[in-house]
């Protein structure tokens, strides 16, 4: 991440354009490819599915092991409030689309969110 390469470079002098640049193109490179698969065919439930397991793997850190699609965020997870925030904002910027609050207020598990995100992209 970005605070690894802060920490890792000499003497705390850093080249904050480099770092910036790795920072935003490991976040967003997967984005743009996203979209433009999504543009050309429509996605199914298990390839969001996939895609979802994914970002909750790398951004969340959650082991692939725990992630099941009757998975509680809560329970199974141990995601905080916080972090399903994260997780709500990330699948709105990745799939781009819109999520109301109440919306996710009412997804438990990890395939209720690709019912959520499957609705919203057909």
């Amino acid at each position: 991440t970005y605070t690894d390469i802060l920490y890792h470079t000499r003497a705390g002098k850093i080249n904050s354009f480099r770092a910036k640049l790795w920072y935003f193109s490991t976040k967003f490179c997967c984005f743009n490819w996203h979209l433009r698969r999504k543009n050309s065919v429509m996605l199914t439930k298990n390839q969001i599915y996939d895609d979802i397991v994914r970002m909750l793997t790398k951004d969340l850190d959650i082991p692939i092991r725990k992630i099941k699609t009757t998975a509680s965020f809560y329970d199974d997870l141990g995601l905080d409030s916080l972090d399903c925030v994260e997780g709500v904002i990330n699948l709105e910027q990745y799939f781009g689309i819109a999520i109301d609050d109440e919306e996710a207020e009412r997804c438990f598990t990890v395939w209720e969110i690709v019912e959520l995100v499957y609705s919203k992209l057909n």
